[in-house]
């Protein structure tokens, strides 16, 4: 849309606005012309509405009107006139509710609420006025108080209460009380009515009403409150189960009180009414005592009327023992058995009693119910100890039990007879029979003999007999009887007369007769079953002495020994002599003591004891240790202990006894058992000093201290990786004499750790082992030969053969098991060897040969020279000889001149990433040169392409090497070393010799400028040579002593060893011989690796090298051959 646009739309807008306008003025011009010719005419005339007078309408007394009250509205119009009124109720404008100024309704409801209007109207102008504002008439209830009471409606004597009037509707009321149904009398005037202490006069129903000068003019009068005048309650003290209480029972107090509440119990006992015994409704005593006797009584408080209660009454608790019953016994407690028993409980507390029955000590089975238990007639089962116990239902609900009453269930008595002398008799004693009873009570006695009991013997308590012969031998009985209970006795058990012929006793003796010195010996001298005997001992026939019937003789010496006889008297009876008995009496025998193996033991070791008795005999053996007994053997001689151990030390004796007729020996003298521990042996090496060397003799020495001598010993050997110990058998090699063992020869697999142990023959043990000791055979010293300047030697050259032999003069021992050694040339002499071992020549200084020690120099070396070469060493001292060397073979050599190995860039030493071009120039027509280089990986061409050149575009270390050419036929040119290097640094020489009187140069060449450095410090044999600001060092006049190991040194780096051989100069040479010299001036691998580790170990990693790519020859193929180092060369 255009800018011109917006001004069109404005006006457009500003037409439409103009119009609606118009239609609107319009339209209410002719609602106005409508309504005016719808009027009066007269309106026409009328002044404007707002100036015509507005009526105020008044309430009396309030526009808010109680129900029944009387109200006035007033019209009042302030513009004078002679007015008419008219009201209008509501919205309702066309009914006129009233005329007239003032409108009285007389008694309002809730009908007459609602919005009131007034208007007045006049015959002049203006005719009528405005209508009134509304006035609002609000019908409400007439208000009725509410009566509280303070604290509570009940209310106990004594007690104030308060009653409150409370109205919600404000006002300025005056408040009237009255009592019951009397509304003329007004019992008190004010909102509250206080009755500081009530009595049963005030209870009632009371109610308030209340008055003002403004509408309302009174209330309705309040609901009545009954005041309830009572007596404050008191506590009543019930007690559970009775106030009579027994030790021991459970009883409880409850405090009640039949006024309702929220009621707090309190607990006194006896007058002291002011410590609370305890809080709570209960109060329960689980198991009453004395203590507890007395008066109890309970308070009742709470926090609303009544705040208290009275006291209760107090309660007597009355604590009592239980009632314990009494048992009688009727006749007796002591109760013959088929007699009648009744036993009678009684209880002196009063009470319905249900009596129970127990015996013995189960009181839980009831044995019968019941005051009294009689028993008809007893037995012995009835005997016992009863009781008996009450219960009922009330309290005490049961008694104690009773004591208990035994019942002595005893048979009727029954007489015993005694007799005197004795119921044994001999025809002529005298006897006499005596029956008693131990009941007591007026017995008569009566005497029966045999086993008729109806006739009687005769009466009286003794009946004797003053001879007896056999007729009065027999049985015997008696019996009593009297007036009371028990009325008779039961018949007494008999008594048998046995009447013999005259006596002999018996002589015994134990326990033997034949006994020895020290032993008991006892003689009895036995009469038989009768008694009252005096006893007459008589010995070897001699004459008599009284004695008891038992005669023990003790310590029996020699003396005791004999025979011996016995015979009895009884008052003045005499029996016949008894038989003889022999007493033989001994020595006591004394045990020997045996002791096996030894006395003197080693701990671990078993020994054996043996008690030896010469005298026969069932002999048991017991043992003694220091003389207290340790061990009874039984049977047995021996006492053996399996393992002895120090405690077991000390001194043992043995005695013996016999079972059969018991006797014993006398102790055996004491024997001493020592015990020792095990001995440590020591084992020392005597020849020879340790280390050993093969070949030679060892001898090692075990000695034991102890005081045994007949030791055999065992050998023991493990080598150093072995865990274990073996024991080393005797062969050629090992011997064994005594103590010593001997190893001869020694051999490297003898080195180890030996032990020793002694064993005594027939005994278990065996002595520990001593310590170890470490052998070290070594072998003999190594002799190692080196060459120079290679073992490939050509025509004329000059050859170096060096014996270095290893020394053991300053050996460090390390752990006992191994030692360091070092180089000692000074006390060898060497001798030198052409040939192999088995067809050898020994070589001395000559025309052809220089020995000078541990080198032997070859000049001019020929095709004569070739062979192989081996040296050893001899001296005066251990080791006198070392090992003879490995053999080292020279190889003469011829090279073809025809050819010639060309390199460019033209220097032995390149960087890593450079590229490298070698090549073949021919002189002559062999066919097929090829390039080839033996490297730390492999021997190979250098190229996979067969040809005269080989290119290596990016040089790497593993390219590190020696180059040579070789023809289809064989035929090599002179090798070329080449060396890559990784830093940043490398020395730029010449490939080729430098001959003597020439000029050398040296460059100290930079990877990253590839060009000479400006300062730069020259090396040779590892020693600074020259210091140079323009990175080229200069040598104008070379002589052979300039030959040597080259590098240089910057701030950015260091280059490998290069080695500058220099050549000597000849007016006239061949080239062959220019080949040979060339070749001549060859440094050897040896030589070159020597220099390095001694002057430089940072080129370490090109000894590494260089021994790889000599260790790699195949001696099979020529080309490892000619440019690899032995293994013999590369051990050092």
């Amino acid at each position: 849309m255009g800018s011109g646009a917006l001004p069109l739309i404005l006006l457009l807008m500003s037409f439409i606005y103009s119009g609606l306008m118009q239609e609107t003025t319009d339209g209410k011009d002719e609602k106005d012309s409508t309504s005016a010719a719808a009027g009066t005419t007269d309106d026409k005339d009328k002044e404007d509405s707002s100036k015509r007078p507005k009526p105020v309408v008044s309430v009396q007394p309030d526009e808010n009107v109680f129900i029944e009250e009387k109200v006035t509205l007033i019209c009042h119009i302030q513009e004078t006139g002679d007015w008419q009124y008219n009201w209008y109720k509501d919205r309702n404008h066309n009914d006129i509710l009233s005329q007239g100024q003032e409108y009285a309704i007389p008694s309002v409801d809730k009908s007459h609420g609602g919005v009131y209007h007034c208007k007045g109207t006049q015959s002049k102008s203006p005719e009528y006025s405005q209508e009134s504002d509304g006035v609002t008439l609000k019908i409400s209830e007439r208000p009725k108080p509410v009566v509280s009471v303070q604290p509570d409606e009940n209310v106990f004597i004594g007690e104030k209460v308060t009653l409150i009037c409370h109205i919600q509707e404000t006002g300025d009321w005056q408040y009237n009380w009255y009592k019951d149904r009397n509304h003329n009398d007004i019992l008190s005037q004010g909102q509250e009515y206080a009755i500081p202490s009530v009595d049963k006069s005030h209870g009632g129903v009371y109610r308030c009403k209340v008055t003002q000068t403004k509408s309302p003019e009174y209330s309705q009068e309040s609901d009545g409150v009954t005041l309830k005048i009572s007596e404050r309650p008191k506590p009543v003290v019930r007690v559970q189960p009775d106030e009579n209480v027994f030790i021991g029972e459970k009883v409880t107090l409850i405090c009640c009180i039949q006024e309702t509440g929220d009621w707090q119990y309190s607990w006194y006992k006896g007058k002291n009414l002011n410590d609370i015994l305890k809080r709570g409704q209960e109060y329960a005593i689980p198991s009453v005592d004395k203590s507890h006797g007395g008066v109890y009584r309970c308070k009742g408080t709470q926090s609303k009327s009544p705040e208290y209660s009275q006291k209760s009454d107090g309660v007597t608790l009355k604590i009592s023992e239980r009632p314990k019953p009494v048992v009688r016994v009727q006749p007796n407690e002591n109760v013959f058995i088929g007699e009648k028993v009744t036993l009678i409980c009684r209880i002196q507390e009063t009470g319905d009693w249900q009596y129970s029955w127990y015996k013995g000590t189960n009181l839980n089975d009831i044995l019968k119910r019941g005051q009294e238990y009689a028993i008809p007639s007893v037995d012995k089962s009835h005997g016992g100890v009863y009781r008996c116990k009450g219960t009922q239902s009330k309290s005490p609900q049961y008694s104690q039990k009773s004591d208990g009453v035994t019942l002595k269930i005893s048979e009727r008595p029954k007489p015993v007879v005694r007799v005197q002398l004795d119921e044994n008799l001999f025809v002529g004693e005298k006897v006499t029979l005596i029956c008693r009873i131990q009941e007591t009570g007026d017995w008569q006695y009566s005497w029966y003999k045999g086993k008729n009991l109806n006739d009687i013997l005769k009466r009286g308590q003794e009946y004797a007999i003053p001879s007896v012969d056999k007729s009065h031998g027999g049985v015997y009985r008696c019996k009593g009887t009297q007036s009371k209970s028990p009325e008779y006795s039961q018949e007494s058990d008999g008594v048998t007369l046995t009447v013999s012929d005259k006596l002999q006793p018996t002589l015994t003796v134990n326990p033997q007769s034949s006994v020895f010195t020290g032993d008991t010996v006892t003689l009895s001298c036995d009469v038989g079953q009768s008694t009252g005997w005096t006893i007459h001992w008589r010995k070897d026939s001699n004459s008599e002495y009284t004695g008891a019937a038992t005669k023990e003789l003790v310590f029996v010496s020699i003396s005791n020994g004999g025979t011996y006889q016995c015979r009895a008297q009884r008052e003045n009876y005499y029996s016949n002599f008894s038989n003889t008995v022999t007493i033989t009496v001994k020595e006591r025998p004394k045990p020997v003591v045996h002791v096996h193996p030894d006395g003197h033991v080693f701990t671990t070791e078993m020994v054996t004891l043996t008690c030896d008795i010469q005298e026969t005999g069932d002999w048991w053996y017991s043992w003694y240790k220091h003389g207290y007994y340790v061990y009874s053997a039984g049977q047995g001689q021996n006492y053996t202990i399996t393992s002895v151990d120090w405690f077991d030390r000390g001194e043992y004796s043995c005695a013996g006894t016999q079972r059969k007729n018991p006797q014993y020996s006398e102790m055996s003298d004491r024997v001493t058992l020592t015990v020792s521990d095990l001995p440590t042996p020591t084992l020392t090496p005597t020849t020879p000093i340790n280390p050993v060397f093969t070949g030679e003799t060892v001898s090692m020495k075990c000695e034991i201290k102890s005081e045994h001598s007949n030791w055999r010993y065992e050998w023991t050997y493990r080598q150093y990786t072995d865990r274990t110990y073996s024991v080393l058998q005797t062969s050629e090699r090992y011997t064994v004499n005594g103590d010593t063992l001997t190893i001869k020869p020694s051999k490297t697999s003898d080195g180890g750790q030996y032990r020793c142990r002694g064993h005594i023959d027939g005994r278990s043990v065996s002595s520990k082992f001593s310590s170890a000791v470490s052998l070290s055979v070594k072998d003999l010293p190594k002799s190692s030969l080196t060459v120079a300047p290679d073992s490939h030697v050509f025509t004329g050259e000059t050859v170096n053969l060096t014996c270095v032999i290893e020394d053991y003069s300053n050996w460090i021992r390390r752990n006992y098991l191994s030692y360091d050694w070092r180089y000692l040339t000074s006390e060898w002499r060497y001798e030198w060897y052409k040939g192999n071992t088995n067809n050898s020549i020994m070589l001395h200084t000559s025309q052809y040969y220089t020995v000078n020690r541990d080198t032997l120099t070859i000049r001019g070396a020929t095709g004569s020279d070739r062979g192989q070469y081996w040296c050893r060493g001899q001296r005066d001292k251990r080791p006198k000889s070392s090992q003879s060397s490995s053999a080292i073979s020279l190889i003469m050599m011829d090279f073809s001149a025809s050819v010639s190995l060309v390199v460019s860039p033209s220097r032995s030493q390149h960087f890593s990433s450079d590229s490298l071009s070698l090549s073949c120039e021919d002189q002559s027509n062999s066919a097929g040169w090829t390039v080839r280089r033996h490297t730390v990986r492999n021997t190979e061409d250098c190229s996979k392409q067969t040809g005269s050149t080989c290119r290596i575009i990016s040089l790497n270390t593993s390219d590190t090497g020696v180059y040579w050419c070789q023809s289809e036929s064989g035929e090599k040119s002179h090798p070329q070393n080449i060396t890559v290097h990784d830093g940043d640094v490398i020395l730029v020489s010449s490939v080729d010799p430098v001959i003597e009187g020439d000029t050398l140069t040296l460059h100290c060449l930079h990877r990253s400028t590839n060009s000479s450095i400006l300062r730069a410090d020259f090396y040779k044999d590892g020693s600074l040579v020259q210091n140079q600001t323009t990175g080229e060092m200069n040598i104008i006049t070379v002589s052979k002593s300039h030959e040597g190991f080259y590098y240089c040194k910057t701030e950015r780096g260091q280059s490998l060893h290069s080695w500058i051989s220099v050549r000597e100069k000849k007016e006239n040479y061949t080239g062959s011989e220019q080949h040979g010299v060339s070749h001549s001036a060859q440094i050897s691998v040896f030589n070159i690796l020597t220099f390095l580790l001694a002057a430089c170990p940072y080129l370490l990693s090109t000894v590494v090298l260089l021994l790889k790519c000599y260790r790699a020859r195949d001696t099979s193929t020529e080309d490892q051959n000619q440019y690899a180092v032995t293994e013999e060369e590369t051990s050092i």
